[in-house]
C-alpha cells in the first residue's frame, strides 16, 4: 500500500504591523508641543497668531448647499492657536437671547490630510417683533471663530491635545451685508448686527496625523469638539455665544500617504 496522502496545512496569513503605527496615548502629542499660555477659566478668544495648518486638499463630501443667497467667501487660514481653549471644555455651549447659532457639516467622518467642512447659521434678534416698538442697545460683531480640539478623559479629567482654529470675518472677508448695517462708521474691526439670519460656510485644514481615534469607555475616551463662537460687545458688556458638538475625526494609515508630520511646523514650499 502506498503511503498516506500528507496532511494539508491551513492557509497561512502573514501581516506586516511595521507600515501601521503603534497605538499610543495622546500624551505624545502634548510632549511634544511647545509650552502654551493656558485660558483657565477665562472667557476669550484667542488671539489669530498661529503656526498655519498647509491646506493639502478640499475633502470629497459635498457642501450643504446655503440657504441664503448672501453667500460670501470666508478665510481659508488654519491656524494653532497660541493658547490652550480650556474655557471650550468648561463652557462648552454659551447663549443669549439675541444671538442663535447651529452648525451644518459637509459629512459625518473627517480624517488626516483633508479639511473639516460646514456652514454656521447666525441668527440675531429672531423675537425682534416680541418688543414691540422698545428700543435695545445695537450688537457690535468683532469676532466669528470656529475651533476644533481633540480631547482626552481620564478618570474625572481632560486636556487637550490638539487645537485648530479658523476665523470667519476679518477685514477683508466682512459679514455678509445682510447681516450687518450698510455703509457704518467705525473706528475699529466691529459690525452692527441687524435682525436678520446668515449662512457662514467655514473649512479647516486638517494634519495629516490628527491625532488618537475616538473612544468612549467608563473611565477614560477620546474625543473631538467643534465649535463656533461669536464674539460681541451689547450695551458695552462683553458677550460670548457659543455652540459646540463631537465629530468623527481620524488618521488615516496608509503607506502612499503617510508621512510624519507635526502642526507645529510650517510648510515646506519646496514639497508638493
Amino acid at each position: 500500500m502506498g503511503q498516506p496522502p500528507p496532511k494539508r496545512r491551513g492557509a497561512s496569513f502573514e501581516s506586516t504591523t511595521t507600515t501601521v503605527p503603534g497605538r499610543s496615548s495622546s500624551q505624545n502629542f502634548l510632549q511634544s508641543m511647545p509650552d502654551k499660555v493656558v485660558f483657565s477659566g477665562a472667557l476669550s478668544l484667542p488671539p489669530t497668531a498661529g503656526k498655519t495648518i498647509p491646506s493639502r486638499g478640499r475633502s470629497m463630501s459635498p457642501i450643504r448647499r446655503p440657504e441664503s443667497r448672501a453667500l460670501r467667501k470666508a478665510p481659508s487660514r488654519t491656524f494653532v492657536p497660541s493658547g490652550v481653549l480650556t474655557d471650550i471644555l468648561d463652557f462648552p455651549k454659551l447663549s443669549h437671547p439675541r444671538i442663535a447659532l447651529d452648525i451644518h457639516l459637509s459629512s459625518s467622518l473627517f480624517v488626516g490630510g483633508a479639511t473639516v467642512e460646514g456652514e454656521v447659521c447666525i441668527v440675531v434678534d429672531a423675537a425682534k417683533f416680541s418688543t414691540g416698538s422698545q428700543s435695545r442697545p445695537p450688537i457690535l460683531i468683532d469676532r466669528i471663530m470656529v475651533t476644533l480640539v481633540g480631547v482626552e478623559r481620564s478618570n474625572g479629567r481632560q486636556w487637550i491635545f490638539r487645537s485648530l482654529a479658523t476665523e470667519l470675518i476679518d477685514e477683508a472677508h466682512p459679514p455678509p451685508t445682510t447681516m450687518t448695517v450698510v455703509d457704518q462708521l467705525r473706528t475699529e474691526v466691529m459690525w452692527e448686527a441687524v435682525p436678520s439670519r446668515s449662512i457662514l460656510p467655514f473649512r479647516l485644514d486638517l494634519p495629516v496625523i490628527v491625532g488618537p481615534p475616538p473612544h468612549e469607555s467608563k473611565r477614560v475616551g477620546i474625543y473631538y469638539l467643534l465649535s463656533v463662537t461669536v464674539g460681541a460687545n451689547i450695551a458695552e458688556k462683553r458677550v460670548l455665544v457659543r455652540k459646540s458638538q463631537k465629530i468623527a475625526v481620524l488618521t488615516i494609515h496608509d503607506r502612499m500617504f503617510y508621512q510624519p508630520y507635526s502642526q507645529c511646523s510650517p510648510a515646506n514650499p519646496n514639497t508638493s
